[in-house]
Protein backbone atom coordinates (compact mmCIF):
# COMPACT_ATOMS: atom_id res chain seq x y z
CA UNK A 1 0.00 0.00 0.00
CA UNK A 2 1.57 3.46 -1.18
CA UNK A 3 1.18 6.72 -0.50
CA UNK A 4 -1.85 8.35 -1.91
CA UNK A 5 -1.77 10.35 -4.71
CA UNK A 6 -1.36 14.37 -4.71
CA UNK A 7 -3.08 15.89 -7.55
CA UNK A 8 -3.04 12.74 -9.13
CA UNK A 9 0.51 12.76 -8.53
CA UNK A 10 2.72 10.82 -6.93
CA UNK A 11 6.77 8.99 -6.34
CA UNK A 12 8.84 10.40 -9.51
CA UNK A 13 6.37 12.32 -10.54
CA UNK A 14 5.54 14.65 -7.36
CA UNK A 15 9.19 14.94 -6.81
CA UNK A 16 9.28 16.71 -10.29
CA UNK A 17 6.11 18.87 -9.28
CA UNK A 18 7.25 20.31 -6.75
CA UNK A 19 10.49 21.16 -7.97
CA UNK A 20 8.95 22.81 -11.07
CA UNK A 21 6.15 24.62 -8.85
CA UNK A 22 8.06 25.46 -5.55
CA UNK A 23 12.29 24.81 -6.38
CA UNK A 24 12.19 26.83 -9.42
CA UNK A 25 10.00 29.36 -8.89
CA UNK A 26 11.61 30.78 -5.36
CA UNK A 27 15.79 30.62 -7.12
CA UNK A 28 13.82 32.76 -10.18
CA UNK A 29 12.27 35.14 -7.72
CA UNK A 30 15.50 35.41 -5.60
CA UNK A 31 17.36 36.42 -8.86
CA UNK A 32 14.78 38.53 -10.70
CA UNK A 33 14.28 40.77 -7.00
CA UNK A 34 18.40 40.88 -6.78
CA UNK A 35 18.83 42.72 -9.82
CA UNK A 36 15.26 44.52 -10.25
CA UNK A 37 16.30 47.74 -8.54
CA UNK A 38 19.25 48.17 -11.12
CA UNK A 39 16.84 49.07 -13.28
CA UNK A 40 14.83 51.52 -11.22
CA UNK A 41 17.78 53.34 -10.60
CA UNK A 42 17.83 54.53 -14.45
CA UNK A 43 14.26 55.77 -14.62
CA UNK A 44 13.58 59.59 -14.54
CA UNK A 45 10.49 59.18 -12.46
CA UNK A 46 11.83 57.10 -9.58
CA UNK A 47 14.92 59.50 -9.33
CA UNK A 48 12.39 62.68 -9.41
CA UNK A 49 10.79 60.35 -6.44
CA UNK A 50 13.80 59.61 -4.58
CA UNK A 51 16.13 62.23 -4.98
CA UNK A 52 18.30 61.15 -2.55
CA UNK A 53 19.72 58.45 -4.57
CA UNK A 54 19.74 60.01 -7.89
CA UNK A 55 23.40 60.14 -9.59
CA UNK A 56 22.45 61.02 -13.01
CA UNK A 57 21.13 64.58 -12.23
CA UNK A 58 22.87 65.77 -9.51
CA UNK A 59 26.19 67.93 -9.36
CA UNK A 60 29.49 66.65 -8.67
CA UNK A 61 29.87 67.43 -4.90
CA UNK A 62 26.37 65.15 -4.34
CA UNK A 63 27.16 62.88 -6.74
CA UNK A 64 29.52 60.93 -4.13
CA UNK A 65 27.27 60.91 -1.17
CA UNK A 66 23.78 60.07 -3.45
CA UNK A 67 25.89 57.40 -4.56
CA UNK A 68 26.73 56.02 -1.02
CA UNK A 69 23.25 56.44 -0.34
CA UNK A 70 22.03 54.20 -3.50
CA UNK A 71 24.51 51.64 -2.83
CA UNK A 72 23.54 51.27 0.61
CA UNK A 73 19.91 51.18 0.58
CA UNK A 74 19.93 48.40 -2.32
CA UNK A 75 22.34 46.79 -0.20
CA UNK A 76 19.78 46.50 2.47
CA UNK A 77 18.22 43.85 0.14
CA UNK A 78 21.29 41.62 1.16
CA UNK A 79 21.38 42.40 4.83
CA UNK A 80 17.66 41.58 5.22
CA UNK A 81 18.63 37.74 3.52
CA UNK A 82 21.20 38.00 6.08
CA UNK A 83 18.69 38.13 8.95
CA UNK A 84 16.12 35.85 6.92
CA UNK A 85 18.68 32.95 6.32
CA UNK A 86 19.48 33.01 10.04
CA UNK A 87 15.79 33.31 10.95
CA UNK A 88 15.40 29.78 9.20
CA UNK A 89 17.62 28.03 12.24
CA UNK A 90 15.29 28.39 14.66
CA UNK A 91 11.81 29.07 12.66
CA UNK A 92 12.29 26.58 10.36
CA UNK A 93 12.61 23.67 13.40
CA UNK A 94 9.92 25.67 15.22
CA UNK A 95 7.15 26.03 12.58
CA UNK A 96 8.30 23.12 10.53
CA UNK A 97 9.73 23.62 6.77
CA UNK A 98 6.63 24.04 4.78
CA UNK A 99 5.19 26.76 7.19
CA UNK A 100 8.13 28.45 7.32
CA UNK A 101 8.13 28.71 3.56
CA UNK A 102 4.74 30.31 3.28
CA UNK A 103 5.83 32.90 5.83
CA UNK A 104 8.89 34.01 3.98
CA UNK A 105 6.77 34.03 1.01
CA UNK A 106 4.14 36.31 2.55
CA UNK A 107 7.52 38.31 3.94
CA UNK A 108 8.35 38.29 0.15
CA UNK A 109 4.84 39.58 -1.41
CA UNK A 110 4.93 42.17 1.61
CA UNK A 111 8.37 43.68 0.32
CA UNK A 112 7.14 43.51 -3.35
CA UNK A 113 4.07 45.00 -2.40
CA UNK A 114 5.55 48.02 -0.53
CA UNK A 115 8.62 48.82 -2.78
CA UNK A 116 6.41 48.82 -5.78
CA UNK A 117 4.07 51.55 -3.67
CA UNK A 118 7.13 53.23 -1.72
CA UNK A 119 6.41 57.05 -1.97
CA UNK A 120 9.07 58.28 0.36
CA UNK A 121 12.56 57.06 0.90
CA UNK A 122 12.35 55.17 4.39
CA UNK A 123 9.16 53.27 3.08
CA UNK A 124 11.83 52.38 0.39
CA UNK A 125 14.13 51.21 2.76
CA UNK A 126 11.79 49.40 4.78
CA UNK A 127 10.33 47.51 1.40
CA UNK A 128 14.15 46.67 0.58
CA UNK A 129 14.75 44.97 4.19
CA UNK A 130 11.34 43.32 4.33
CA UNK A 131 11.82 41.61 0.56
CA UNK A 132 15.24 40.58 1.52
CA UNK A 133 14.34 38.75 4.73
CA UNK A 134 11.38 37.05 3.18
CA UNK A 135 13.85 35.88 0.22
CA UNK A 136 17.05 35.35 2.58
CA UNK A 137 14.32 33.42 4.48
CA UNK A 138 13.14 31.09 1.80
CA UNK A 139 16.44 30.83 -0.29
CA UNK A 140 17.83 28.72 2.97
CA UNK A 141 14.79 26.84 4.17
CA UNK A 142 13.86 25.61 0.38
CA UNK A 143 17.27 23.17 -0.33
CA UNK A 144 16.61 21.69 2.97
CA UNK A 145 13.09 21.09 2.18
CA UNK A 146 14.12 19.61 -1.35
CA UNK A 147 16.77 17.38 -0.02
CA UNK A 148 13.88 16.40 2.72
CA UNK A 149 10.87 15.15 0.29
CA UNK A 150 13.85 13.54 -1.80
CA UNK A 151 14.72 9.67 -2.32
CA UNK A 152 17.72 9.11 -0.32
CA UNK A 153 19.63 8.33 -3.90
CA UNK A 154 18.42 11.51 -5.39
CA UNK A 155 19.23 14.18 -2.85
CA UNK A 156 22.87 15.02 -4.18
CA UNK A 157 21.24 15.70 -7.45
CA UNK A 158 18.31 17.30 -7.00
CA UNK A 159 20.16 19.47 -4.20
CA UNK A 160 22.89 20.11 -6.90
CA UNK A 161 20.18 20.91 -9.60
CA UNK A 162 18.82 23.40 -7.17
CA UNK A 163 22.42 25.01 -6.31
CA UNK A 164 23.14 25.50 -10.12
CA UNK A 165 19.79 26.98 -10.68
CA UNK A 166 20.61 29.53 -8.03
CA UNK A 167 23.96 30.06 -9.31
CA UNK A 168 22.93 30.78 -13.13
CA UNK A 169 20.03 33.53 -11.90
CA UNK A 170 22.39 35.79 -9.76
CA UNK A 171 23.37 39.05 -11.39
Amino acid sequence: MGLKPYLGLRGNSLLRAAVALVVFPIFTCYGYNMSVAGGLLTLPAFNKQFSRMDTFNTEEDLKAENSTVQGTVIALYTVGGIFGALSCAHLGDRLGRKKFIFWASFFCMIGCILMATSFNFAQFIVARLVLGAGIGGYTAIVPVWQSAISPTHKRGSNFVAGGVLSASESP
